[in-house]
Parts: structure tokens; sequence; C-alpha cells
């Protein structure tokens, strides 16, 4: 049987769109050959039939919004037009396009409630962004995490891995693992049950931290008119 590594994983995953241990799955069961993998996917319903990297964000929506003499024009884009005719899509365009519109102006954030809100939303940025950074490279990536590779030594500890009889003998941090990892940073302002090991990942939760203190701290204090309103 040939061996299944990330690379092949990699491969698999771009053509079909699949989840990672499906796509080992099939390779293994494929003997590494990548059609084969595809077909295998293909009759269990997990792939579709048109390669990923072939798509474009063709279709979409153009937003415009007008306040005063100012507008704004955004464009999304989209891979289907199913999506564009979304409510949610739409209600997303015109959001955007009012924001544009807001920032323009410069009357975005005059009342406390506009700047909670606003803040609230760079907080949760924050959050989902750094989530998305812990899961990526994480002792390699969450393709090298799935196969098992031995040779990459944890950037994170959670606490499965210190007390092992208190999880599943494959365990494995999911996303949810590191949204919640990010959570907790940026609420507490330190670790809390996941310790950082290597040096990037005390640099990103330093970073994350600081990021959190400064938007909290600004955003209330601008709040409550502690900072002068010019």
């Amino acid at each position: 049987m040939a061996e299944v590594t990330a690379a092949l994983v990699k491969e698999l995953r771009d053509k079909t769109g699949a989840g990672m241990m499906d796509c080992k799955r099939a390779l293994g069961d494929s003997g590494g050959d990548i059609e084969a993998a595809v077909d295998w996917l293909r009759k269990k319903g997990l792939a579709a039939a048109a390669k990923k990297s072939g798509r474009i964000a063709a279709e979409g929506l153009v937003g415009v919004a007008t306040r005063g003499a100012a507008g704004a024009v955004v464009e999304v884009n989209s891979e289907t037009d199913f999506v564009a005719r979304n409510e949610l899509f739409q209600a997303f365009v015109r959001t955007v396009a009012a924001l544009a519109v807001g920032i323009t102006r410069g009357t975005m954030g005059r009342t406390a409630g506009q700047l909670l809100i606003t803040g609230g939303v760079i907080w949760l940025t924050n959050v989902i962004a750094f989530a998305l950074w812990y899961w990526e490279f994480d002792r390699g990536g969450p393709v090298a995490r799935a196969l098992n590779l031995k040779d990459k030594y944890p950037d994170l500890q959670f606490p499965q891995m210190v007390s092992p009889e208190m999880a599943p003998p494959d365990w494995e941090p999911a996303f949810f693992d590191y949204f919640y990892l990010a959570f907790t940073n940026a609420t507490a302002f330190s670790p809390t049950d996941v310790m950082p090991l290597s040096r990037w990942a005390k640099a990103a939760m330093t970073v994350q931290t600081i990021i959190s203190i400064v938007t909290v701290a600004l955003v209330v204090s601008r709040a409550v008119n502690i900072l002068p309103t010019g």
C-alpha cells in the first residue's frame, strides 16, 4: 500500500473539497491513487464532479448606499448565484455599503451604542482571526495533525495532552478547540487551560491579548465619555 502523505491529502482535498479524514481514508483505500480516490469520494457522495481549483467567484451583488452628498458602491462576489439570492447575503451587502458611507462621512460611532457594537465586531474579528491562525499553524496544520505526524513538536499544549486518560486515544484538537483558546485568551488576557509552547505561539497570544486590551479600553473609555469627543 502506498504511503498516504500530507501532500497527497492536500492535493485530493483541493481537487474535491472533501474533509481531511475522508481524503485520508479514500487515499488509503485507493492505494494512494488520486483519481481512484476521487472516484471513491464521488461514490460516497463526498466530492463534487468538478475540480475546486477551477471555480471562480464570478457571481455576487453590487450594493449602493447614499446619505446626503455621500455615496458608496461595493461589490461582494460569490461562486454561485444561489448565494447571491440568499437574503442573508443580500443583507450583508447592504450593511457593507451602509458602513462604507458611514466611514466616509465620519458618522460611525457617534453614540455609545454604535461604538459598543462596532467595538464588539472588532473584538469578535480578533477572536476568529487568531482562532484560524492557531488552527492553521499548530503542529504543521490540520492535515499534519490528521495524519498524526510524530515529527512535529506541539506549539500549543491542550489539557488532553497532559492527561491522556481524560480523552479518547485518537483525540486531536478541532477548530472549536482553537476558537475556545482564542476566545478565552481575548477575554482573560492570558492563557487559561491551553499553554503556548513555541515562540510563535507565545508571540501570537501576546499580540492577540494586546489587541483585545486596547480595543476594550478605547471603546469603553470613549463610550462613557472619558476621552474627549473633539
